[in-house]
């Protein structure tokens, strides 16, 4: 099989080590990278041209629908054409039916993934990225927000 990816940073030794992993444990597997610029890469994902691809999605919102709707029957972000009923319903009862009941909206999410990765197989996510960093006291007005931009416009150092 061939695996698709690209060439920024961290995207060729990532599948390389795929490679070695599905080569080494499922007996009889060759896989081939295919590697090329991210902007061509990002052509034949929209054209739906390939096997198995090595993609990256960063989140735009804290919530977990910025990643599970991606995978929704007829999302323009579906670039492999997912489609599971069960799976689209459970997003439907999620985001409509739990709208007001985050408890059981995020047990629903769960059961959608579990349907998504574990019954499918259809995303295998293999990591998320994490800044570290040291904050200085005096620094004031700043906020963190872990899935944006950090606006500096108000941010000062006290004296």
């Amino acid at each position: 099989m061939e695996l698709l990816n690209d060439d920024a940073d961290g995207s060729k030794p990532t599948a390389e080590y795929i490679q070695d992993q599905w080569q080494t444990n499922l007996p009889g597997v060759k896989v081939t990278l295919k590697t090329l610029p991210y902007k061509s890469r990002l052509e034949l994902n929209a054209s739906g041209d390939f096997q198995a691809q090595l993609t990256r999605w960063g989140p735009d919102y804290q919530d977990p629908s910025t990643f599970i709707d991606l995978f929704k029957t007829g999302s323009s972000y579906n670039m492999m054409d997912y489609s599971n009923p069960t799976f689209d319903d459970l997003l439907v009862k999620a985001s409509v039916d739990e709208a007001t009941k985050p408890a059981d909206r995020w047990n629903t999410y769960i059961e959608a993934e579990k349907q998504l990765i574990k019954e499918d197989a259809a995303s295998a996510p293999l990591y998320q990225n994490a800044v570290a960093s040291l904050e200085n006291a005096k620094l004031k007005n700043y906020e963190r927000f872990p899935y944006a931009s950090t606006m500096l416009k108000y941010v000062y150092l006290e004296k």
